[in-house]
């Protein structure tokens, strides 16, 4: 959903900026072994989960500049309700200051009405005179920056290595993010051509025999599973599912309908995708996998010379995995080495 890629995109562009910027919490891994090396100056840029959010809430902190990029239902067989994880993705902002900032998705209907004491900027499209940093333009391309009196336009769009509509949205917040820490323009701009994406992350790391091969295990909810199919022009031949953390799996369904040409189901998730197909007249292929290795050979020999071959589960790995990268190293190597 975007939060690993706008995180490391913070980064990159203080990096740029000569500002000393750590790297932690989900994407960087935890930074209390550096806490002598970090100082007061530094920036600390940090993903956090909702299980983390829960500590910090309990603390009574918050960060200087916070920002939410969307809310969907997520880990519900831990928080139980999407009322409950709503309230711990809150925590973010529940403690901020006024002299503190945040930075909110101004077109999640969910996350634009969050109410913070901070210093409130927003991302997204462009609508009107809203403080933040909005795509503009034709195909969204461009970005306007409006975060003081003053109106900037910047040629975003064309900063940014990576493809899809979503990075440019992961960009704008980056850039608003990074300009509230002081870095400038030119900063940005560095930083983002300078970044080029993260592993696990809609990854291509293998093409043979006239196909390509994506590794997207870092997608772990249905909606990162149809932001990353959007991006492909060509057939995508798809492996999905994993560990069941009670979220509704219909819009997974739906997505995998209008967006690919079959898909290999995996995981606790499987035989409730399959059945979520065949109510909508899935008409792809499909089939129900007891293995990552099993569901990668029937994907290959279901695809055709020109399709993708895309690992996005939707779903997170630990029923078959420590982690989405172990999962997804596993793809890539089978992807990398055929027959291993």
């Amino acid at each position: 959903n975007g939060k690993s890629t706008t995180t490391a995109m913070i980064h990159a562009i203080l990096d740029a900026s000569g500002q000393t910027a750590w790297l932690g919490g989900n994407i960087g891994g935890s930074l209390l072994g550096q806490l002598d090396a970090i100082c007061p100056g530094d920036w600390v840029v940090l993903e956090l989960s909702s299980f983390q959010l829960e500590h910090l809430d309990r603390q009574q902190a918050a960060p200087d500049i916070a920002v939410v990029t969307n809310l969907s239902p997520n880990h519900l067989d831990r928080h139980g309700t999407l009322d409950s994880y709503r309230h711990a993705k809150q925590s973010i902002l529940r403690w901020q200051t006024p002299g503190a900032s945040c930075v909110l998705n101004d077109h999640d209907p969910d996350v634009s009405g969050w109410s913070s004491h901070g210093q409130r900027f927003g991302f997204g499209i462009d609508q009107g005179a809203r403080p933040g940093v909005f795509l503009c333009g034709e195909d969204h391309q461009a970005a306007v920056v409006r975060l003081s009196e003053s109106t900037v336009e910047i040629p975003l769009g064309h900063w940014v290595t990576m493809a899809g509509h979503h990075n440019r949205l992961n960009a704008a917040a980056a850039t608003a993010v990074a300009l509230l820490a002081g870095a400038g323009l030119d900063d940005v701009r560095s930083g983002l051509r300078g970044f080029k994406g993260l592993p696990h992350r809609l990854q291509l790391v293998a093409q043979r025999d006239g196909r390509r091969y994506y590794n997207d295990s870092l997608a772990t909810t249905p909606e990162s599973v149809e932001v990353a199919l959007a991006a492909f022009d060509s057939p995508v031949v798809l492996l999905a599912g994993g560990y069941d953390k009670r979220i509704p799996l219909q819009g997974l369904a739906e997505t995998i309908v209008e967006g690919t040409r079959a898909v290999a189901l995996m995981g606790q998730t499987a035989e409730e995708v399959d059945r979520l197909l065949d109510g909508l007249g899935f008409q792809g292929g499909r089939r129900v996998c007891g293995s990552l290795e099993e569901a990668f050979d029937w994907a290959v020999a279901q695809s055709k010379t020109g399709d993708n071959i895309v690992l996005s589960p939707g779903c997170a790995s630990y029923d078959w995995f420590t982690s989405f990268r172990d999962r997804g190293e596993t793809f890539t190597r089978l992807a990398v080495e055929p027959g291993s």
